[in-house]
């Protein structure tokens, strides 16, 4: 897998979220307007059952989840060698986080969670 690009830039979206400032954000949303209004609505179409509301939280959260884990991926290798002796690699770490963030957005019962 090539992380190159798609690592970078979804450290950058996160990084945007973060900004107090919201000067990065708002030039990521501008640059980005087209791909990030191709994202939500695939998302709003995967995921009906999800208010506008309820869509931006779950977004936001599998966001910050990929952002964080992305961001930490040198580390979490490095705990897992250290405390399980087990070698991970990026993939190995997408192959976690993937199925989790989906879950977030499944409908379960009356919950949206």
């Amino acid at each position: 897998m090539n992380d190159g690009g798609t690592v970078y830039f979804l450290k950058l979206l996160g990084r945007g979220y973060i900004d107090s400032q919201g000067h990065l954000r708002g030039f990521i949303t501008h640059k980005y307007q087209t791909e990030l209004r191709f994202i939500r609505q695939a998302f709003h179409q995967s995921c009906p059952q999800l208010s506008e509301e309820e869509l931006f939280w779950h977004l936001h959260f599998a966001l910050g989840t990929t952002s964080f884990t992305l961001s930490a991926s040198d580390a979490l290798t490095d705990i897992v060698k250290a405390d399980f002796n087990t070698e991970l690699y990026l993939d190995d770490i997408l192959d976690r986080m993937v199925p989790y963030i989906s879950a977030g957005f499944i409908r379960q019962g009356n919950l949206n969670v």
